[in-house]
Order: C-alpha cells, then structure tokens, then sequence
C-alpha cells in the first residue's frame, strides 16, 4: 500500500488527475488497486481490531454498523 500511494500522490491528488483516469490506464489500475487495499485494511480493521479494542475497554460489542459508535 506505501508503494502504490507514493506512486499515486507523489503529488496532491487534483480534480485534473481524477479526469485523467478515464484516459490513463496506469493511473486508472494505481488509483484502483489503492482503493482496494484501503478498503481491506478498513475491512479488517472494523472485523477485527475495533472488537478488540471494545472487549479490552469492557464494552458491550454490538453488530459490525454499531461499534464505531461505541469508541467515540
């Protein structure tokens, strides 16, 4: 995931590079494989750690969508 998001925001991510990945097949699959590492680290965060976190903190773990609201 460092690898890919220094290649892709070596620079500020701009509403010009957005437009590019239309035309850009290699940003385009950068961008793509970025957001999908992302979402399985947030994935794995939510599935994982989060109900950790909540049972060390002796709170009550509800469904997956309910326990981001229990760490606030």
């Amino acid at each position: 995931m460092a690898i890919t998001d220094s290649r892709i925001f070596s620079s500020p991510f701009t509403v010009l590079l957005a437009e590019q990945l239309v035309t850009d097949v290699d940003l385009a699959e950068r961008v793509d494989a970025f957001v999908s590492t992302f979402g399985d680290l947030q994935d794995n965060l939510g599935d994982k750690l989060l109900p950790l976190l909540l049972k060390l903190l002796g709170e009550r773990q509800g469904v997956f969508v309910d326990n981001p609201s229990r760490t606030v």
